[in-house]
């Protein structure tokens, strides 16, 4: 008997090891996916940028003047983004081809850089641009949609990470000699792609966040709803259009000295900048109206770059490439947060490929002007671009308040009446929900409630906390007590109790007339 409770309690203090182990494993297995996820972005993004890096071919001049592999490589990314719009299930996770798409890529850079074993010729550059220009674009929707897949905040975090990450990797160019930053830069699509298995194996069976139309705003109809979408695009395009012109401008800036290390130098802080700019969104301006404000301040950002642009001096060449920089990162974040700002309805990552199809455009676009226009022409060209950037990026800021003076409506979960019209055998917390939408619907319109103060007040009719509500709609724990006030001022109440009591009268008055609207006496 001894012996067996003595046998026994070592048994229950192994499981107590192996619970407490969990936790810590869980956390070890969390952190290893940041990890690999910041990582994967950097070794991605790294080679996306190498014409920056190294001034590339034997004449001298940038690969980037060959035009017709790049237009033929935007043919086949248009054909993807058609291809996963209409097929998405036809897209799924395939290790096999997205390690030969790595392998592509890595291969298609060896030959850019000058390190292939094979003589170059033109056929086998041109051929080389655009499967680069292809592995660029299947990795890079590859990464973004494995991120998005957990949740805007997730994939925003991590995106901001890892060009951190790319930040201290522009710097190490700095340190190391010409040959092997081209070979450091052939080889990261292979690392990259070995960070995004680490990255599946340590996410395991991690749950999304429910954030899915977290920067949405409202649209009743079908035609302003694809309106919103377009602005989105148009916004990207026109970024990547005045990019992709003054990109071309400092390629040929660099002498090899000075102005080359001031480049390098400015392309590190203003890939820092943007990733300071986006975990400081996270931080204080993360909703919809965080997503209006890059907007226009891309646009300020753009006009302030393109004035220094005349400029040749190496201060002015400093900060010229660090606001292009700050432009290129937080037009990417716009690219990754395109599923949570577009409503998409047929699938949730479709915006994914169209977003980054419209950068494409903007700078195949741009480069092509700067290389076979005359100048006036490229000024007007700029100065359309602009105006359709500035036209574009106020858009859902005007639809947004147009939605706020419309009604409840929003595209979180709003009350409405006909989502109040329940069967009887829908399960009782169902219905209940369902009477909850319907009185918080009535009492919105009785009391002039915006579509956000609607949400709210139906969190709080259902017993949530302020802090619960603002990492439900993933706001700031400020905004939603503003709201809160607001709401009590409002209903010219002063406690939750007081409004559980009053969603309880309007229910029971909307059951016993429910023809009409009839607020409760208070």
């Amino acid at each position: 008997m001894g012996e067996s409770k003595g046998m026994s309690s070592a048994n229950g203090h192994d499981a107590t090891i192996g619970q407490d182990e969990a936790p810590h494993r869980g956390e070890v297995e969390r952190t290893r996916g940041r990890l690999a996820s910041a990582f994967g972005i950097a070794t991605l993004f790294l080679p996306m940028e190498s014409n920056r890096l190294l001034v590339l071919g034997d004449t001298g001049e940038p690969l980037s003047a060959t035009f017709a592999p790049h237009i033929v490589g935007f043919v086949a990314i248009a054909v993807f983004a058609w291809g996963y719009c209409r097929m998405p299930r036809l897209f799924r996770p395939r290790p096999f081809a997205e390690v030969a798409v790595a392998v592509l890529y890595f291969m298609a850079k060896l030959v850019l850089l000058g390190l292939s074993i094979i003589p170059a010729n033109e056929i086998l550059v041109s051929s080389s641009l655009f499967f680069a220009n292809i592995g660029e674009a299947i990795l890079l929707f590859i990464w973004f949609r494995e991120l998005a897949l957990l949740g805007a905040r997730f994939a925003v975090r991590s995106y901001a990470q890892g060009i951190i990450i790319l930040a201290a990797l522009n710097c190490l160019t700095l340190l190391l000699v010409p040959e092997a930053v081209r070979g450091m830069v052939a080889l990261l699509p292979l690392v990259s792609i070995c960070c995004l298995f680490s990255f599946r194996r340590a996410k395991g069976s991690a749950s999304p966040l429910d954030d899915s139309l977290l920067f949405a705003v409202s649209a009743r109809t079908r035609a302003r709803k694809l309106l919103l979408a377009l602005a989105s695009y148009v916004s990207l395009a026109c970024l990547s259009l005045v990019f992709g012109q003054l990109h071309q401008n400092w390629l040929y800036l660099q002498d090899g000295s000075v102005v080359s290390l001031a480049v390098q130098l400015a392309t590190a802080t203003g890939t820092a900048l943007g990733s300071l700019f986006i975990l400081g969104m996270l931080r204080y301006f993360w909703n919809h109206r965080g997503i209006e404000l890059c907007r226009l301040l891309l646009f300020g950002i753009v006009v302030l770059a393109l004035w220094l642009s005349v400029f040749a001096e190496v201060g002015s060449v400093f900060l010229f490439v660090m606001l292009l920089n700050v432009v290129q990162k937080l037009s990417f974040f716009l690219i990754l947060a395109s599923p949570f700002i577009i409503d998409a309805k047929s699938d949730r990552m479709a915006p994914l490929p169209l977003s980054y199809l419209g950068f494409s455009v903007g700078k195949i676009l741009g480069g092509s002007l700067f290389m076979h226009a005359d100048s006036n022409i490229i000024v007007l060209c700029l100065v359309a671009a602009l105006m359709l950037l500035l036209f574009s990026s106020s858009m859902p800021a005007l639809f947004g308040s147009l939605s706020e003076l419309a009604g409840p409506t929003s595209s979180h979960e709003t009350p409405d009446t006909a989502s109040a019209l329940m069967p009887e055998s829908a399960p009782a917390e169902q219905r209940e929900g369902s009477k909850i939408k319907r009185c918080c619907a009535a009492l919105a319109q009785d009391y002039a409630l915006t579509a956000r103060e609607t949400e709210i007040l139906f969190l709080l009719a259902r017993g949530r906390t302020a802090s619960y509500i603002a990492q439900e709609l993933v706001i700031s724990p400020t905004t939603a007590k503003t709201h809160l006030r607001t709401i009590y001022t409002k209903l010219g109440l002063h406690s939750q109790q007081q409004i559980l009591s009053l969603v309880e009268e309007t229910i029971e008055l909307q059951h016993d007339s429910p023809a009409q609207t009839v607020k409760p006496a208070r």
